[in-house]
Order: structure tokens, then C-alpha cells, then sequence
């Protein structure tokens, strides 16, 4: 399956979408498409305390190319097993 890089955008780190989330480094995902690797980055990186019971959830920086850049990385580059999320250390 083909491996994205995903990289917040520095300019957009402002946005109100990103309160939810519990990343906001890098990550690798391994996903069938692009679409599907935005949806396991917001899958792991959403802060389910940011949520309210009975409430939409909140609209996740992952999912937005605008706030979120995803590069195809070459095939063999990196090597992740399907559907795993790779982040990098937040120091």
C-alpha cells in the first residue's frame, strides 16, 4: 500500500481545527489513497476529550488538504505495516 508523508502546514497551525487534535507534527501513513490516509491520521491523532456526547465531532486539521500537505512517497521508501500511523517525537 502506498505511503504518505503528512505535514501540517506552518502557516495554518492557527486554525480552529487543530484544538482537537492530539498531533501536530508529522506523521507516515500507510493508506490505500490519500483519503484514506487523512481519515487514519485524524482517526489517531483526534483527542476524543475534545468531544462532546450528543455533539457533532469537531472538523479534524488531518482531513484538510488546506492545513495539511499528504506526499506520495516513492514506492520502498519507507516501510509500514497497512493502516499504522507513524508520528514523529514531540519534545
Amino acid at each position: 500500500m502506498p505511503i504518505f508523508h503528512m505535514k501540517p502546514i506552518p502557516a495554518r497551525m492557527d486554525d480552529p481545527a487543530w484544538s482537537s487534535s492530539r498531533l501536530r507534527g508529522e506523521c507516515w501513513v500507510n493508506g490505500a489513497d490519500e483519503a484514506e490516509a487523512r481519515e487514519l491520521a485524524s482517526g489517531h491523532c483526534q483527542d476524543a476529550a475534545g468531544t462532546v456526547p450528543g455533539e457533532p465531532s469537531p472538523h479534524s486539521a488531518w482531513r484538510d488538504p488546506d492545513l495539511v500537505q499528504a506526499t506520495l512517497l516513492e514506492p520502498g521508501a519507507m516501510s509500514i505495516p497497512n493502516g499504522v500511523v507513524v508520528v514523529t517525537n514531540q519534545a
